[in-house]
């Protein structure tokens, strides 16, 4: 496209949606507690949500009925739900802080070592009508197109908290086809799971605000793994919050007083903790034991009427159930540390995630809960540690999108022009430029900048963007996405090109990690500007700089080419076509990695004992395309790597060599 165009595309974009004249909604994806610019320990996935590990699937039927009914129920799959193939089961356990509640299943969990149905949770009143249910909908399933095994779900898990406060739990209003609901919305959920007041945290509270369902997620770094989790959380008084460290609590109650919910020590929460580590049933107590710190974090106490109840599962080491004998790979106790510090961190932002996404709720017999303000919370932690995460002039939602008047838009979209102009006018603009300019159009149509400031840089020498040093830009907020937008967190939006060479840019990559503050001021490495865009954070790299954070020199990529047809993969490594806008890529043999396999991996360990494979790889793939050559057998690793056992007169990493073998 000629650059001198694109001004006009932005315009036209702007000015098509203020014709309009609709109003804005984030129905849909509510802010998250990283939109406020809160901070939190360690790195999330892409959707910073328990369906970053790969598999896991999420479904939600909320029931909403007149002034009593608040209730409803969440539906996860821990191997999808697709079962023309019978699925395998997961090792799993689970632990309980306080047992005042109710997790059905976990006794035969516990002697077995495996979850083999998905998991339901509710209000406390509707345990019964949804195990019932489950079974009924896995029966109705089971025909000649899928490979059920009803015992697999003749004992399911179903877990509760109590919503009674602002529902009519004894009006029992919840039935089988709101169950059959949740159960066949997983199939149809996209990777993003929501937040709030949605599912069977319909009618939860949390410290006294409006709370609900929440997730998060952390990618343990070194390992090549990711931890997820997904809480109801219903439990804590309101004095006892705290968040990234601050006694919000206490401060927010010297501030408003709003909720005719009394706050007591009662409550219960429910976590489910979702891994790809090749864990087995001990591994994964241990590491649902480590839910409780989380917790802890906020100033929860577990309380004597609490029922605190945690569940973790493995997606990894799938055998046949019916087999007499089974091979498997897992993780030495020793290496375990970083994912016991990724489920402390997960719970924390899950449960803040929940009660920033919650909206204010009135139910039975005329209960009112408030969620917690967004702007008092700012306040609070801009007292204790220089918060300057979101600008004050921020349009903080609440559950209430008003309307974006016509002029606005209008003025929006001449400001949007007007800069643009500048951009394309620079004397020394070049293709790194150009790719710059076109990455932040898209941003600019996803979302509205509300708030722009320069991070400083004394030396910098790009004279081309001197002149917006301390500049700010204050605008509405625009959250209307499209479906198919990636999550609006700070680390959702990864460039296309990023994700599978990650690894492979390891090496070029150096990111000096800081000690992270409220917002936005170290979020951009590189001397990228960083800027908050509706409800996320999005960075203006400086020119040679691409990436979410800038963090990836340009430099270090190899030009892409876009087909098999025309990629070569070295040293027997297999080119792979995945669908969509994403270009060809390589999927390595042991002891080779890089964009085009030409570069020696030497992180790699071929043993059948605990180790980590490359990244970018697609766990149960290398296998599927006969790597081996010459009659080779295909043995699988952990996380997804392989080794060929080759035939006598053949060797190599991939048996593609002749001579004996040693």
């Amino acid at each position: 496209m000629n650059v001198t165009l694109f001004p006009l595309l932005v315009l036209f974009i702007f000015i098509l949606h203020e014709s309009k004249g609709e109003v804005v909604k984030t129905d849909s994806r509510k802010p998250r507690a990283r939109d406020l610019g809160i901070p939190f320990d360690g790195t999330p996935g892409k959707y910073n949500a328990i369906t970053d590990v790969e598999g896991v699937q999420v479904g939600f039927k909320t029931l909403i009925q007149g002034d009593s009914v608040r209730t409803g129920v969440t539906a996860v799959f821990p191997r999808g739900t697709d079962f023309t193939n019978r699925q395998s089961p997961c090792f799993a356990h689970w632990f309980s802080l306080n047992g005042n509640g109710e997790m059905t299943g976990i006794h035969w969990l516990t002697e077995s070592g495996f979850l083999t149905s998905p998991i339901l949770i509710t209000g406390a009143n509707y345990v019964g009508i949804c195990r019932d249910s489950i079974i009924k909908w896995f029966w109705m399933k089971n025909d000649s197109t899928t490979m059920i095994d009803m015992e697999d779900v003749l004992l399911p898990v179903v877990a509760e908290t109590w919503d009674g406060n602002i529902h009519d739990a004894y009006g029992f209003n919840l039935e089988k086809k709101h169950v059959f609901e949740a159960l066949d919305n997983a199939k149809e959920s996209a990777p993003f799971v929501q937040e709030g007041n949605v599912g069977g945290g319909t009618g939860m509270i949390c410290f006294g605000f409006k709370a609900g369902t929440g997730t998060s997620s952390r990618i343990i770094q070194g390992l090549n793994y990711t931890v997820g989790v997904l809480v109801q959380a219903n439990f804590g008084r309101k004095e006892q919050l705290i968040i990234a460290g601050v006694p919000v609590g206490k401060e927010i109650m010297k501030m408003e007083t709003n909720s005719s919910v009394r706050s007591k020590d009662a409550g219960s929460i429910i976590v489910i903790l979702g891994t790809n580590a090749p864990l087995l049933p001990h591994h994964l107590k241990r590491l649902a034991t480590r839910v409780s710190p989380g917790i802890g974090k906020l100033g929860g106490r577990a309380s004597d009427s609490s029922g605190d109840i945690f569940l973790a599962f493995s997606t990894v080491n799938p055998f046949n159930p019916t087999s007499t004998m089974a091979t498997i790979n897992f993780l030495s106790n020793s290496q375990m540390n970083p994912l016991f510090e990724a489920t402390i961190q997960c719970v924390e932002e899950a449960v803040v995630n929940s009660m920033i996404a919650a909206e204010t709720m009135t139910g039975y017999r005329g209960h009112r809960v408030e969620a917690i303000s967004h702007q008092n919370l700012i306040e609070i932690l801009k007292k204790y540690n220089g918060f300057e995460g979101a600008s004050t002039t921020m349009q903080v939602h609440q559950g209430r999108h008003g309307n974006v008047s016509r002029w606005m838009w209008l003025t929006i979209g001449i400001l949007v022009f007007s800069l643009s102009v500048a951009m394309s006018s620079q004397e020394d603009s070049n293709s790194d430029d150009m790719a710059q300019m076109l990455n932040d159009g898209r941003q600019l149509a996803r979302f509205s900048v509300i708030h722009g400031k320069k991070k400083p840089n004394p030396e910098s020498h790009h004279h081309s963007h001197s002149n917006e040093k301390d500049s700010k830009v204050t605008i509405s907020s625009n959250d209307t996405l499209d479906e198919n937008d990636d999550y609006p967190t700070t680390e959702a939006d990864l460039d296309v090109l990023e994700a599978p060479m990650q690894k492979s840019l390891s090496s070029y990559v150096d990111i000096s990690v800081t000690s992270r503050r409220f917002g936005c001021s170290s979020y951009c490495y590189n001397d990228g500007i960083c800027v908050l865009v509706g409800q996320s954070i999005t960075c203006r790299c400086q020119p040679g700089y691409i990436g979410v954070r800038c963090q990836v020199a340009q430099s270090a990529i190899s030009t892409r080419q876009q087909d098999c047809n025309t990629l070569t993969c070295d040293n027997g490594g297999i080119c792979y076509d995945p669908p969509g806008p994403v270009a060809a890529m390589c999927y390595c043999t042991v002891g080779w990695s890089g964009d085009f396999c030409d570069i020696p991996d030497t992180t790699l360990t071929i043993t059948t004992t605990t180790t980590t494979t490359a990244s970018g790889i697609l766990p149960g793939q290398r296998c599927l395309t006969n790597v081996c050559q010459n009659g080779g057998t295909c043995t699988m690793t952990l996380g997804g790597g392989f080794y060929c056992t080759c035939p006598p007169g053949y060797t190599g990493l991939s048996c593609e060599s002749s001579g004996s073998s040693s």
